[in-house]
């Protein structure tokens, strides 16, 4: 069976991006294709999740289960076919963990037929911006002119002693609503 999949973003309203892929791929085929098709940070742990019609996650299908308690699906061991079965079948594509980024994909049709490799049927409009794309700066560069030597002694000049920051507070920690 050949699955023809619709990804969008809620971060982007022009984004359309459609794929075409055997049923009995595995669910990191379509991460492969997705990396490589898209703007993404490939060292973001990413998962699927299998939702209802409403967008509520129902099953993880991870790259890496990091909680080694075996309940999560890991995405070179589970097919597709396994979880979707019907157009009109909903997973997120969680591509940013941290900042809880996803695409939104729908199971537009099913067809009969077998196809060896994931395609791009259509990529349209601006995906959505990778996260370094924002400015953040994550590469550990240190920024010119400035010097981790020149923060020595700041928490001496906040003008607060060690004994202070109890104050306002009841004797068993509790917020004083007398301060």
């Amino acid at each position: 069976m050949i699955y023809y999949l619709r990804a969008l973003s809620n971060e982007s309203d022009n984004f359309v991006f459609d794929i075409a892929i055997d049923g009995s791929a595995r669910f990191i085929d379509l991460h492969n294709l997705i990396q490589n098709s898209l703007p993404f940070d490939r060292t973001q742990l990413t998962s699927f999740f299998i939702t209802d019609s409403e967008w509520q996650k129902e099953k993880e299908i991870t790259l890496i289960d990091m909680t080694g308690d075996g309940t999560l699906g890991i995405m070179d061991e589970e097919v597709l076919d396994n979880y979707l079965k019907e157009p009109h079948q909903r997973m997120l594509y969680t591509f940013d963990t941290f900042a809880e980024r996803v695409l939104f994909i729908e199971l537009i049709s099913v067809e009969e037929g077998e196809m060896k490799e994931p395609t791009v049927i259509r990529l349209e409009g601006e995906p959505p911006v990778a996260e370094s794309d924002f400015g953040l700066d994550l590469g550990g560069e240190e920024e010119e002119g400035f010097d981790l030597e020149e923060l020595d002694g700041l928490d001496d000049l906040d003008g607060f002693a060690d004994d202070d920051m109890s104050e306002g507070f009841g004797d068993d920690g509790s917020f004083d609503d007398d301060f």
